[in-house]
């Protein structure tokens, strides 16, 4: 059985809401078509590795905010990922980059 979910943009304006839907069974391949590991998967989403798996094997849901993340990554190419993900990790290596469980995506909080 797929598990399936839909979720707003969490804002609490409705006229901001905007409803994302999850496939377990086609997140693997939608993930995959810009050519992102599940490495790179979760840390460009700011998740766990468990996370992803459970979500991809049909076992957990994301949250909403973990859906919009989800979107927002899937949205760009394989160029604009890499850039990403370079910029990720050269702020991780200068020990300038903390990601909070809480948050995910785009936002990080800068330890300089």
């Amino acid at each position: 059985m797929d598990a399936e979910r839909s979720g707003s943009s969490g804002s609490g304006d409705p006229a901001d809401a905007v409803q994302r839907r999850f496939s377990a069974k086609r997140l693997p391949a939608t993930r995959k078509k810009p050519g992102l590991s599940e490495a790179d998967f979760v840390e460009l989403i700011c998740v766990t590795g468990q996370s992803l798996y459970n979500w991809e094997s049909g076992e957990g849901l994301p949250r909403a905010k973990q859906l919009n993340a989800i979107a927002s990554v899937l949205r760009v190419g394989k160029r604009e990922a890499a850039a990403r993900l370079e910029v990720i990790r050269e702020l991780r290596e200068q020990k300038q980059l903390y990601f909070d469980s809480e948050f995910v995506g785009t936002t990080v909080v800068s330890l300089s």
